[in-house]
């Protein structure tokens, strides 16, 4: 019966568009594009559909049905098309097309009541008797009392717990509350008596019941009551989760009832300056530079001016293409300049002050020389004891930097070790290990490694390093260079016995690996176990 009636509710429609046409004054040739569309989408249906049944006669008269109303369809936009008339050959055609529908109608069939066997469609629910009311030409069947009528809001049982709309509506679409344990049809939102039925009007537009006033309404912002129930930004929203409404004002204050969202810069008071109309941020800007306090889009010009380091201005705003920064006004009388308020991220070249020089427009980061910001480089190190070693340069821009010939500021890693001065000489750009002899700096191979180097595991130990050449003051970072250093609290050294580490830092493990305490200081001579 599923698949029966999908059919039958299908060739409803189809019957629906071609009493339109009957009755339609004029049809543009845009109109008819769109019809013949909708005979495409049910037809496709009815494709879909016949997979899925076996009842042979109702598809084949079905088919039949399709394909006479697609023909005069396409046989219609052929004439409009070419003679840009439609009158002379419109109601003849119209009336043969309604014939056909009401042969295929008057001879459609459906499964039974008890699923065995088809029977004939009649043309009124009233036709059928109680044990046999399922669907007629008219429509869904019901049985009321011992009569079989067509189901509409008014057949609807007296039940006492049908006390609201989503009830009527769940018995048929169309329907709503008329009064406790009943249903009616559903009509203008302005008809309605009770807030239990004003939920939708007859085209499923939503209504609202304005709760002092006790009237039902169209959903729309200007028809919320204007009561003290309605008066703030909150209360306005809160009508609806997808109308945009904030509360009216008038001569600078807030006054009962909502109105629609709108731009930012349309809103005059606080109160309204919450969101736009497409949802956007809203902020009431009060800054000194302004005449006067103005609603406007979120930006980072809209940044209060007491706004001072780049972290908040990022903070307040920033999205996948914009990044706010500090604003730093230059002196008049050339000292530091003054921060507040923010602007755009920019070129980093542009930036007049360190606290700025943090990022471009590009989200690359910046480097501060100490007078100049520039695209962050091994050049913009400072010149100062900040960058004075191999480790600090490489911690500044991603082991690219060691430290310049001078030993103050950073320059790139060269190509070779051999150009390398002593506190350079750890590794070359391609990430080659290097060693200083003690007069010059040269490329680690097994070809001069020391003469004890031997094997080809003594080799690899060799080229992986030794504890000395990493000024790190941490165990972690030594045992990270190489996993057998720990530290002297300046730099790297091999792992002895506890009892002859001699810093703090340094006293984790021994040779053998065992754990060692603070406490070791106190004791010496002491082995942890």
């Amino acid at each position: 019966m599923l698949y029966a009636n999908k059919l039958f509710l299908h060739a409803q429609q189809m019957e629906q568009i071609v009493l339109e046409l009957r009755y339609a004054q004029k049809l543009t040739l845009m109109e008819v594009v769109l019809i013949i569309y909708k005979i495409y989408h049910l037809y496709n249906q009815f494709l879909i559909i016949q997979t899925l049944t076996s009842h042979d006669t109702y598809l084949n008269q079905f088919k039949f049905m399709c394909q006479n109303v697609l023909y005069f369809l396409q046989w219609l936009f052929y004439k409009i098309h070419l003679k840009k008339q439609l009158k002379k050959y419109y109601h003849s055609m119209i009336d043969g097309l309604i014939e056909i529908f009401n042969t295929a109608l008057l001879q459609s069939v459906l499964v039974n009541s008890g699923g065995t066997a088809c029977q004939t469609m009649v043309s009124k629910c009233a036709d059928q008797t109680s044990t046999t009311c399922l669907y007629s030409v008219e429509g869904e069947c019901v049985v009321v009392g011992t009569s079989c009528v067509r189901k509409t809001c008014d057949t609807a049982a007296t039940d006492a717990t049908r006390d609201d709309d989503s009830e009527c509506s769940a018995y048929q679409q169309s329907c709503t509350v008329a009064r406790l344990g009943a249903c009616q049809a559903r009509a203008a939102c302005g008809a309605y008596k009770s807030s239990l039925q004003c939920k939708f009007n007859t085209s499923g537009g939503k209504c609202f019941w304005n709760p002092t006033n006790k009237t039902c309404v169209d959903l729309n912002c200007g028809n919320i009551e204007a009561t003290t129930s309605y008066d703030t930004h909150n209360e306005c929203v809160a009508v609806d989760s997808t109308l945009a409404c904030t509360v009216r004002a008038t001569n600078a204050a807030a006054v009962q009832g909502c109105m629609a969202r709108g731009a930012c810069a349309s809103y005059t008071i606080e109160e309204q300056c919450k969101t736009n109309a497409s949802n956007g941020v809203c902020v009431w800007n009060t800054n000194a530079n302004l005449s006067s306090p103005a609603c406007q889009d979120k930006s980072c010009t809209s940044a209060p001016t007491s706004t001072t380091t780049h972290n908040d201005c990022f903070a307040y705003y920033n999205t996948a293409t914009v990044r706010c920064t500090v604003v730093a006004t230059p002196s008049n009388s050339g000292g530091s300049p003054t921060l507040g308020g923010c602007q755009q991220t920019a070129a980093c070249s542009s930036y007049i002050d360190k606290e700025q020089c943090q990022i471009n427009a590009n989200g690359e980061p910046c480097g501060w020389n100490g007078t100049q910001c520039a695209d962050k480089a091994c050049s913009t190190a400072p010149a100062t004891t900040d960058y004075d070693d191999d480790t600090k340069c490489r911690a500044y821009l991603s082991n690219k930097c060691t430290v310049s010939d001078s030993g103050l500021g950073c320059v790139d890693i060269p190509a070779t070790c051999e150009t390398m001065t002593q506190k350079q000489c750890y590794y070359n750009k391609a990430g080659d290990p290097c060693y200083w002899t003690g007069t010059a700096c040269i490329t680690k191979s097994c070809d001069n490694a020391p003469d004890a180097t031997a094997t080809a595991e003594e080799c690899n130990t060799y080229l992986a390093g030794f504890c000395e050449d990493f000024a790190f003051a941490t165990d972690a970072l030594c045992k990270q260079a190489i996993s057998t250093c720990t530290t002297n609290g300046t730099n790297c050294v091999g792992i002895t016995l506890c009892s002859e580490t001699n810093t703090d830092g340094g006293c984790v493990n021994n040779i053998q690996n065992i754990s060692s305490l603070q406490s070791i200081f106190n004791n010496p001579n002491t082995y942890l176990t």
